[in-house]
């Protein structure tokens, strides 16, 4: 019995070709092929030819999503090694800043070296000079102390003002209170508002008394440092008079500081006159209208 072959099942004749991946044969005819030279050197069937086509998309599915795979890790290094160069970046400045410094601390070192040395040489002639900075430091002294008087001179008159328009204030409300009950509300709030205003020139005044005391004991504390460092050695002398220098900064802070508060006062006292006179213009329109 002859065996069957292609997809007419018949018998072997004429023109065959053969599939690649099933090893079937097949009529030319019935595959639509020709004998010729341009045949192609692996050929399917139709059945075979879907298959290896579905084969081939899942391949390439599987090509394209490794692709992906691969892009984000390559994405994720480059990220993480631009990461890397800034942070080495900053390392490295971070390194040429202590090298600078080490440079500089080195050269200071040098310097200090050479200026103990001459120190040694120098050290009655130094002496003299601390002296001389030290009264220069006392005069300095005190003309913060003077400037510090001047302030708490014009505090106190500020606070005799505030006290006066507060005292004037309290009057106008009184007077308004017994012609307008409207007004009452308003009265309250800026009762409240005079009991804050003292509260605040009672802070401001135990800060003026605690100033004092501290310019006085900087006082002291300068007249005994100015006697140690006629005694001791330029080292501590040095040491003194950088001491010296920091409280008089200090000095000048604290007087900033006071100056600062007398313009605060200035503001509130201004205010101050403006709710006065608010309050008069409402009591003459109170007094108008009854």
């Amino acid at each position: 019995m002859a065996e069957k072959h292609c997809i007419c099942n018949g018998e072997e004749k004429g023109f065959m070709i053969q599939c690649d991946v099933c090893d079937k044969w097949f009529h030319g005819s019935c595959v639509k092929l020709k004998r010729s030279s341009n045949l192609p050197e692996k050929w399917f069937c139709k059945q075979c030819s879907a298959l290896w086509m579905r084969v081939e998309q899942l391949f390439n599915k599987e090509k394209e999503e490794r692709i992906k795979r691969t892009d984000a890790v390559v994405r994720l290094f480059k990220q993480e090694n631009e990461k890397l160069n800034a942070l080495w970046n900053v390392e490295k400045d971070t390194i040429k800043r202590l090298e600078n410094k080490c440079d500089q601390l080195s050269k200071d070192v040098q310097q200090i070296f050479l200026a103990k040395e001459a120190c040694k040489h120098n050290s009655q002639t130094d002496s003299l000079n601390s002296i001389a900075v030290v009264k220069l430091l006392k005069e300095e002294n005190k003309k913060l102390s003077a400037c510090l008087h001047e302030e708490k001179i014009k505090v106190n008159c500020m606070e005799n003002k505030c006290h006066q328009l507060i005292e004037e204030k309290e009057e106008i409300f009184k007077q308004s209170q017994m012609g307008a009950n409207k007004a009452a509300v308003t009265l309250q709030s800026l009762q409240e508002e005079n009991k804050n205003v003292r509260a605040c020139l009672n802070r401001e005044r135990e800060r003026i008394q605690t100033f004092e005391r501290k310019c006085q004991q900087l006082i002291i504390k300068e007249k005994d440092t100015a006697q140690q460092m006629v005694q001791t050695e330029h080292s501590n002398d040095t040491a003194e008079t950088q001491l010296l220098r920091e409280e008089n900064g200090t000095l000048s802070a604290s007087l900033k500081n006071e100056r600062e508060r007398n313009e605060q006062l200035v503001q509130e006292n201004k205010i101050l006159k403006e709710q006065v006179a608010l309050l008069r213009k409402r009591k003459r329109l109170s007094l108008s209208q009854n």
